[in-house]
């Protein structure tokens, strides 16, 4: 019985090669876009799960708005925000600093003198 079905859907491809080869990419392509997506959801759901106290762990941003009218955001704070944070939020036992430092003018570029 099963054999039977199988046979009849091969018969069925072959004679509608055009619809049959257009069915099968679009869902190649719907599986491979939900693939990534889940690969995509899964990275992001598993960021910092190597702490201990994952749920404890924050991440401060800086929005600003620019010059064309729209708002960015950044992750650099000012330095000051963590002494900051200290005093008005005695529970947070420590904020970190990350401090990431890249001179304005390097020797790589061609217009520093």
């Amino acid at each position: 019985m099963l054999k039977n079905y199988f046979k009849i859907a091969w018969r069925n491809l072959l004679r509608d090669r055009q619809f049959s080869f257009l069915n099968l990419v679009g869902l190649s392509t719907g599986l491979a876009c939900a693939f990534l997506i889940y690969l995509w959801v899964n990275d992001e759901l598993s960021i910092d799960k190597f702490n201990k106290k994952d749920s404890q762990l924050y991440q401060v941003m800086k929005t600003s708005p620019g010059s064309d009218g729209s708002i960015q955001t950044f992750e650099s704070t000012p330095a000051q925000l963590a002494q900051m944070m200290v005093n008005e939020m005695p529970e947070r036992i420590q904020p970190p600093m990350m401090v990431r430092f890249r001179p304005i003018l390097s020797p790589s570029h061609p217009w520093k003198t």
